[in-house]
């Protein structure tokens, strides 16, 4: 494994997340449309990715980051990684599948819904990962 290259790849990777970010500030903004939207992307993507670019950056020559990007990329980890999206995507899909059904009996906006999937989805893959770091 080339360690360089995983390096090379997580910078830009967060850069393509503060870029999307800037963009996001730029179009609320600048060209006012969506102004409560572009303001929740904007506030998401860019400290990610510009903290994500200097981590990468300045880390570049530090022992422990050349560690953390092998322990990345070791087999068991892609392992769990893979086994917790697949687990987490299906769960995902059936809360969809509930709460879009519930809506009819729920008065629930599809803002609302979105929202709670935007929260559930995450809190579901790492409760996943976690559970799989223990079991594998």
């Amino acid at each position: 494994m080339d360690v360089n290259k995983e390096i090379k790849k997580g910078i830009f990777y967060y850069g393509i997340m503060a870029v999307i970010g800037l963009i996001a500030l730029f179009v609320g903004y600048v060209l006012n449309f969506q102004r409560h939207a572009m303001s929740g992307i904007a506030i998401g993507f860019t400290p990610v990715g510009i903290i994500g670019m200097l981590i990468y950056i300045f880390g570049k020559d530090k022992t422990q980051l050349i560690k953390s990007v092998k322990a990345e990329n070791e087999e068991r980890n892609i392992f769990i990684r893979n086994k917790t999206g697949y687990r987490a995507f299906w769960i995902t899909y059936w809360f969809v599948f509930a709460a879009t059904i519930g809506t009819d009996f729920l008065s629930i906006s599809a803002s609302d819904l979105s929202i709670a999937t935007l929260i559930f989805m995450p809190v579901v893959y790492f409760i996943t990962m976690i559970i799989y770091h223990y079991k594998y």
